[in-house]
């Protein structure tokens, strides 16, 4: 009588423990599928170098065209003013063709932007909200200046470092169009800083 009720109690502690066991499973199941996906996704430390690029420099560009734009109606130097109507269409423009390269090369891709790439944290890193409230006046092309040349810079930058790590020529040929047409406009911005200010 009492070897049966001992067996009759571990044959529901097992039963309990198994039941326990496979009502916890799906969850653990669910939990390697969420971090199998989380991993296989693409993230900048995964995708490829020429995709990050196409993303975060088109991140980079926009930025340079909202603030030119914000900027328009304000700056005064004509030669300044006539640079913040070039950028918006000139930096679009690339924009544009790295979009199409993105389609072909990495189609449905999710966004890779890399704030690591080199030049892109210390060139985005600033406040625009001045651009709107500011004044027009020398103080304010001057303003615009001390923000547009660093972020110029740091476009130059990452340009520099897709030309020995993109894999596309294609890809290369921009960098090295973004390299000439930005150290030409950061050149042209310090000369006429020079002039505001002396």
């Amino acid at each position: 009588m009492k070897r049966s009720l001992v067996i009759a109690v571990l044959f529901v502690a097992v039963a309990c423990r198994n039941e326990s066991s496979s009502t916890q499973q799906p969850t653990s199941d669910t939990q390697a599928a969420s971090q199998s996906t989380a991993s296989s996704a693409t993230t900048p430390a995964t995708a490829s170098y020429d995709l990050q690029f196409i993303d975060t420099m088109s991140k980079h560009h926009l930025a340079a065209i909202e603030m030119a734009r914000m900027a328009q109606s304000k700056v005064q130097l004509p030669e300044l003013k006539a640079l913040t109507k070039r950028i918006p269409s000139d930096q679009q423009k690339e924009i544009d063709q790295m979009k199409v390269w993105r389609d072909q090369w990495y189609p449905g891709a999710p966004p890779v932007e890399n704030m690591n790439m080199p030049g892109m944290s210390a060139s985005m890193n600033m406040d625009m909200s001045h651009l709107q409230t500011m004044k027009p006046g020398r103080d304010y092309d001057v303003m615009f200046i001390d923000m547009m040349v660093p972020h110029h810079e740091g476009a130059v930058q990452m340009s520099k470092d897709a030309l020995t790590r993109a894999k596309h020529q294609e890809l290369k040929k921009l960098a090295q169009q973004i390299i000439d047409e930005q150290t030409k406009e950061i050149a042209d911005m310090k000369q006429w800083k020079a002039k505001l200010t002396r």
